[in-house]
């Protein structure tokens, strides 16, 4: 927004701006009027502060950004992640999890509890085990981060939209 402002207050210096520069800020000029609505699934289950987050995310998203959702330890960052994803997958998604091994399972519960219609895997113990999970590229895949270090290279096969890192200070 301060390159857009810069450059309409000098535009003798700018001939034209990029179209796609353009249609950025006019989606950072309308997010606001954007009404993201939780699925279904959850709506009812999102306290108001859990609502801004799914909506935080979905703004970060529609912007076509990465974005951190951080607050205190067991204010519902799964389920708002949940409801984010489960509210922009489309059959096609990949969505690729790293959280630490005590957290694998607990994920995948939650996925079952509040968005069961998506395919989730985890992937987790012999490594011929997890060779083939990766290589089936289940709709949602979650990880160790120990383990994704050690199958790199298989990941690298796939393409995934979404990444998210639980506990994320793991990628120090």
């Amino acid at each position: 927004l301060y390159i857009d402002e810069m450059m309409e207050a000098h535009n003798e210096l700018v001939e034209r701006r990029d179209e796609s520069f353009v249609k950025l800020i006019e989606k950072f000029d309308n997010i606001k009027s954007i009404d993201f609505v939780p699925p279904d699934e959850v709506s009812n289950v999102l306290r108001k502060y859990q609502k801004e987050g799914f909506k935080w995310l979905r703004s970060v998203e529609e912007l076509g950004f990465g974005g951190i959702l951080a607050d205190d330890m067991g204010l519902g960052k799964t389920l708002q992640t949940i409801a984010f994803l489960s509210s922009v997958a489309t059959a096609d998604s990949k969505i690729l999890i790293l959280a630490p091994s005590s957290l694998i399972y607990n994920w995948k519960e939650e996925f079952e509890k509040f968005a069961p219609q998506m395919e989730v895997e985890v992937i987790y113990g012999l490594k011929a085990s997890r060779d083939e999970v990766i290589a089936s590229n289940p709709q949602v895949a979650i990880t160790s981060y120990a383990s994704f270090r050690q199958d790199v290279e298989q990941y690298e096969k796939n393409q995934y939209q979404h990444l998210i890192l639980d506990e994320a200070q793991v990628m120090k």
